[in-house]
């Protein structure tokens, strides 16, 4: 995986919480984000795109986690990424209207999962 500068936050969550975090972007456009996923539980890493902008993301997980990719569409939501049981997945994302965009990781497993996220918008 290629290597860039990045700010970085850490995000942790309790059990039963649904929380989600903003991505912190530094002066590159770069995120680097270190997510624990308490088990049977999720977290959500949202960030607000403008219509043409292109996120270049990845992430790998010490165990597996089951993710997906998505964004609000009137009342419900438009998956656009989803993955059962992997421990990494990239791609990049464009986005074609300004809205906010949700990466969620859901772990299945009895221990804690951590999961390295790099991201470069553009």
């Amino acid at each position: 995986m290629k290597r860039w500068a990045t700010a970085g936050i850490a995000v942790a969550m309790g059990a039963g919480a649904a929380c989600a975090a903003d991505v912190s972007w530094d002066a590159q456009g770069a995120a680097s984000v270190v997510v624990t996923v308490a088990p049977s539980d999720a977290q959500q890493l949202c960030t607000r795109l403008k219509s043409g902008q292109r996120v270049i993301w990845a992430f790998v997980s010490q165990s597996s986690v089951d993710f997906n990719l998505h964004h609000p569409q009137g009342k419900g939501v438009n998956y656009l990424v989803q993955k059962s049981a992997v421990r990494e997945a990239r791609d990049a994302l464009e986005s074609a209207v300004a809205q906010e965009y949700c990466w969620v990781w859901t772990n299945r497993t009895e221990a804690p999962a951590q999961i390295s996220v790099q991201m470069r918008r553009r």
